[in-house]
């Protein structure tokens, strides 16, 4: 626009400049009939139109000085302030060229994904993110190149957060795709939600179905239990039938423990909440619990929250603790180290959005580790769902851990395992401290 402006000046000044030229030549010849009379006001008319031009030329420049000054502080402010605006998204923006080089990222990529900005310029999208040397496979990048069209996928990044991924196209003047705009989003707490939200459906359809099942097979096997064990008692041991009348009973008593779990499972209106100091039903169950387990199994525990009470009912708070010996001690068949401890932790909103649960707090921590074989992360997904098991056919219900989940999430408390083949599992359960639990009353736990 400004060289338009200058050219069209410069076009008018030469018109006019000629046509003076050419009109005051012929006004001095006229007028002036003396050689050297005309030739001295020519010399004066040729300083004169110098000085104009001079004149006019200084202006003009100024003038579009200060237009281009102006422009180029206009341009700065608007760059800033556009900058400014694209700080404040809260998702990470990357663009990225046609041979997969970041040309330009935001500051919020340098939380997502840990990376400093010159870090990332000029270098290869797989490389800096990825730590590849070749296109990664599921590309949205490439895709959008390709389908010139928005693209979104959602990836799991090398440390475990996951992130919503949309690639759209930026067309040059040719309306030919030159770039591709990557808008980052972490969706970890999200998912890790939806994941919760998932299993506690799950566990309350289940715990449905478990309370009409419980009711009716109770009412069915308790002729069962009185007759049989009438049976047993006036035939004697020495009767050829006992062997048999017995084993009957016994499946019998064993289906009614399996009730009881299932009665459990199912119910939360008879449990007694009050104030109890963990580390002391640790000590007193753990003398009760010693001699169960198999000599080849050690037992180590850490325990240091002393005087901070939870509120808790004892009853559930052992079955917990039952349910998670009794699966370290299944996991360890070579035998093993079990470790019991207990802290005093603090969560703050880093914990939240790294672990995708909790409230900020103090939390008394329960933490139940083995060495024996450990999970893989597609048992890991499923080790709280109902009837989910992996043990030998009549080895287990399926029943223990979501029992446990149930009685956590009635605590108002969250818990996690970690795992991994042939190195051990541990269980992490997090109880709010007493003081923090009367102000939060009303809220729900989860995993």
């Amino acid at each position: 626009m400004i060289i338009k402006g200058i050219s069209g000046i410069v076009l008018i000044y030469l018109f006019i400049g000629s046509m003076w030229i050419l009109f005051s030549d012929a006004i001095l010849s006229y007028f002036i009939k003396d050689v050297s009379e005309l030739t001295k006001f020519q010399t004066y008319k040729g300083w004169f139109y110098v000085s104009i031009t001079g004149l006019l030329l200084y202006f003009l420049i100024k003038g579009y000085t200060w237009k281009l000054i102006n422009s180029q502080r206009r341009i700065k402010e608007l760059y800033s302030e556009l900058n400014s605006f694209i700080q404040l998204i809260p998702d990470g923006i990357v663009i990225i060229s046609q041979d997969f080089r970041i040309l330009w990222m935001n500051t919020v990529v340098e939380k997502l994904l840990d990376k400093k900005i010159h870090e990332g310029i000029n270098m290869h999208c797989y490389e800096i993110f990825y730590k590849k040397n070749v296109i990664c496979e599921v590309c949205p990048v490439k895709k959008a190149f390709e389908n010139v069209c928005l693209v979104e996928e959602t990836i799991t990044y090398l440390s475990g957060s996951i992130f919503n991924i949309r690639a759209v196209p930026i067309f040059d003047e040719y309306h030919k795709v030159s770039k591709v705009m990557v808008l980052i989003r972490d969706v970890t707490k999200q998912k890790k939600t939806e994941e919760q939200l998932i299993q506690a459906q799950k566990i309350e359809a289940a715990a449905l179905l478990a309370n009409g099942i419980a009711h009716d097979f109770n009412n069915l096997l308790t002729p069962i239990l009185g007759f049989s064990g009438l049976v047993v008692s006036k035939l004697g041991a020495n009767h050829p039938l006992y062997p048999y009348v017995e084993h009957i009973h016994s499946s019998a008593e064993k289906a009614k423990e399996l009730i009881k779990r299932l009665l459990s499972f199912s119910r939360k209106d008879t449990t007694e909440f009050k104030p109890l100091y963990l580390d002391d039903l640790l000590k007193d169950f753990l003398e009760f619990i010693h001699p169960i387990l198999r000599k080849d199994i050690k037992i180590i525990t850490d325990l240091k929250v002393g005087t901070i009470q939870i509120f808790a009912d004892k009853n559930l708070i052992e079955q917990v603790i039952m349910n998670l010996v009794t699966n370290a001690k299944d996991a360890m068949p070579e035998g093993g180290i079990l470790k019991i401890s207990t802290s005093l932790i603090e969560i703050d909103e880093t914990f939240v959005n790294t672990h995708g649960y909790g409230k900020p707090g103090r939390y008394v921590l329960l933490s139940i580790s083995d060495t024996g074989h450990g999970m893989d992360e597609e048992v890991k997904q499923r080790i709280f769902e109902p009837f989910f098991t992996t043990k030998e056919v009549n080895k287990g219900t399926g029943l223990g851990l979501s029992v446990v989940y149930n009685i956590v999430q009635q605590h108002n408390g969250y818990i996690n395992v970690y795992s991994e083949l042939q190195k051990g599992t541990t269980f992490e359960i997090y109880f709010p401290v007493f003081e923090i639990l009367k102000e939060n009353s009303n809220a729900r736990g989860g995993i």
